[in-house]
């Protein structure tokens, strides 16, 4: 050894089926999580229950952020109302299958069977969809037609009856 720093190309194949193995159980366990907490919004809808996290943005500055609405659109997808899980949040409801297509894509590829293509992978992609969160998030706050559908409806404020 000539004072190197061995590549990732020369490490022993048993230490790359280590890693592969741990990585794949994360992903399992990422995926078991995803599946209960989507049980969890099924059984329980956010606007009902307090123990779902409200958006600290919204609640400082009025402004809807990009995740504003998800767990209210999650909760409406899984009861099959479509059109309003997309009022609530349509860019999230736009990216769930390609979330799901790349969550089995890289399961499938920790596995050995490595048949599905990239999509959106690389640098270029990430500053396209940080692009594309910025200009939702402008957008969805425009209080003006037809931008004002972008804006995650709010359910009405419950309010304590009058003390007689």
């Amino acid at each position: 050894m000539n004072g190197e720093i061995q590549s990732a190309a020369t490490v022993p194949p048993i230490l790359n089926r280590r890693l592969d193995k741990s990585s794949l159980l994360g992903y399992l366990a990422l995926g078991i999580a995803t599946v209960a907490g989507v049980i969890v919004l099924f059984m329980f809808n956010p606007t009902e229950h307090g123990f779902f996290p409200r958006c600290a943005l919204y609640a400082w500055t009025g402004i809807a952020c990009p995740g504003c609405g998800i767990l209210r659109g999650l909760h409406h997808l899984t009861h099959g109302h479509f059109l309003e899980a997309f009022q609530h949040n349509t860019l999230f409801m736009l990216l769930i299958p390609i979330a799901v297509y790349s969550y089995f894509r890289v399961v499938l590829k920790l596995t050995g069977r490595d048949w599905l293509p990239p999509i959106f992978a690389g640098a270029r992609w990430m500053k396209v969809f940080i692009t594309i969160l910025i200009v939702f998030t402008v957008v969805r706050n425009i209080p003006v037609k037809p931008f004002s559908f972008f804006y995650p409806k709010r359910p009405p404020v419950k309010t304590a009856p009058l003390l007689q």
